[in-house]
């Protein structure tokens, strides 16, 4: 993110996004990645409060930071998850969006102990299903 600038900038590959993880996430079969990703959810931060003492929000470019902070120091989101990440990946799913209010309770418990190799994670893929919903009209800015 640090040369995102510079970057956007650049034209030596035709079609090329320099944002791997966008044209990842854009393929449906390949969006069950997202969530075998590095990530916390603002309801999970609480688990890791004797393992850090500090926790670092990726906004330098995130065009609502606010939102951001308010998510995870209230430890709730209600809306699309994609939207807290940096760089947002919301549009590369739109008009498909991550519920973050509709993952099980036993996301954090089931995914920290979770020793799959990821591409046969079975609980990841029924989790996508779930929370993987679409907007009824456009959504909110």
């Amino acid at each position: 993110m640090a040369h995102d600038a510079e970057i956007s900038t650049r034209r030596n590959l035709t079609d090329w996004n320099p944002h791997v993880c966008w044209t990842l996430y854009r393929d449906p079969a390949r969006l069950v990645a997202f969530l075998q990703s590095t990530w916390i959810r603002p309801e999970d931060l609480p688990h890791y409060e004797d393992l850090a003492d500090l926790v670092k929000l990726a906004t330098r470019q995130h065009t609502h930071p606010r939102m951001v902070l308010e998510a995870y120091t209230s430890g709730k989101f209600h809306g699309n998850l994609m939207n807290l990440m940096e760089p947002c990946f919301a549009p590369a799913l739109a008009p498909r969006y991550i519920a973050n209010e509709a993952f099980p309770a036993d996301w954090f418990e089931h995914t920290s102990r979770c020793n799959c190799d990821g591409a046969a994670c079975a609980y990841c893929a029924r989790v996508l299903r779930d929370v993987l919903k679409t907007y009824d009209r456009e959504p909110p800015q």
